[in-house]
């Protein structure tokens, strides 16, 4: 019997809780909301401060027949913010292991990109290091998640609710070197 879609859910929620308190050393504190409303899966802050940032984790097990990640975003669960961003982790059912890459996309900037289709935000995107599609400036390695979601936080805390938080690898790089984040790999290594 195949694992059911919720199952699978909480496995990559979980992963991702893993990826930003393992990766930012403790400094990251992750909650889960109660209820799960407007399709936020974790609210992340730093540990001390209370300005979150909302994440949906959303995910597959499988690739398309072209061997690209996809995922699907019912509109009724998506909230669209500059302070929300997507997660979009791969796992890999044969080993267990999360894919190569993880996404994270500000819901702004991914209601722009995405294909709606049939009352979902449809992601589509290639796992190949070499490759430059649409969703590549917001691919990261799973070791690099918490940079990116620190990065935001620690953005958010100091500039406020008028900042556009980063997350398309290149702001986010700027910005981390100021704040002294670190965690992102050479772009060169790896090629994410």
């Amino acid at each position: 019997m195949p694992v059911s879609d919720t199952a699978t859910g909480m496995i990559l929620e979980n992963e991702f809780t893993k990826l930003t308190i393992l990766g930012s050393d403790g400094r990251l504190a992750v909650y889960e909301p109660t209820p799960d409303i407007e399709g936020i899966d974790r609210l992340v802050k730093l540990v001390g401060d209370f300005d979150p940032i909302g994440i949906q984790v959303k995910g597959t097990v499988e690739r398309t027949k072209i061997g690209e990640v996809r995922a699907k975003i019912r509109l009724v669960t998506f909230t669209e913010s500059r302070f929300n961003f997507v997660a979009i982790l791969e796992l890999d059912p044969a080993t267990f292991a999360l894919g190569p890459y993880v996404w994270i996309i500000r819901t702004d900037e991914l209601a722009k990109l995405a294909t709606k289709w049939r009352g979902r935000l449809v992601f589509q995107a290639s796992p190949d290091p070499d490759s430059h599609d649409k969703y590549t400036p917001w691919r990261y390695r799973p070791s690099e998640v918490a940079c990116v979601v620190e990065t935001a936080v620690r953005l958010l805390n100091e500039r406020g609710h008028q900042v556009k938080l980063p997350a398309q690898r290149e702001e986010v790089e700027a910005h981390c070197r100021r704040l002294g984040v670190s965690g992102l790999e050479d772009r060169g290594h790896g090629r994410p």
